[in-house]
């Protein structure tokens, strides 16, 4: 598995973050159950699991939400989403967000 690349976001900037689950679904199968994990892949941050926020959501087309905020200046997270289907396979998707402060 090898993460995508978001592009930079601010430290003030939120925004959801999108995991899309549909070309790997068979025809009837749906996303059921997630779970979200935060790892910090460079910079400091003393409570890295604190740039995800809430419960993730999960859309009828295969996709999976997750709310992103705040992060440290220099750091860059790794967001990781394991979706268990409704045939009980488990689907990882993930992605690197690296935090730069618009200047």
């Amino acid at each position: 598995m090898s993460a995508v690349l978001w592009p930079e976001k601010d430290p003030a900037e939120e925004l959801w973050l999108t995991f899309n689950y549909g070309p790997a679904l068979t025809v009837g199968e749906t996303v059921s159950l997630v779970n979200m994990s935060v790892q910090l892949k460079a910079g400091v941050d003393a409570s890295p699991s604190t740039f995800i926020s809430g419960m993730a959501v999960v859309m009828g087309d295969g996709k999976v939400l997750q709310f992103a905020r705040a992060g440290v200046d220099q750091a860059t997270y790794l967001v990781k989403c394991v979706a268990t289907t409704s045939s009980g396979r488990k689907l990882v998707l993930a992605g690197k967000v690296p935090v730069r402060e618009i200047a």
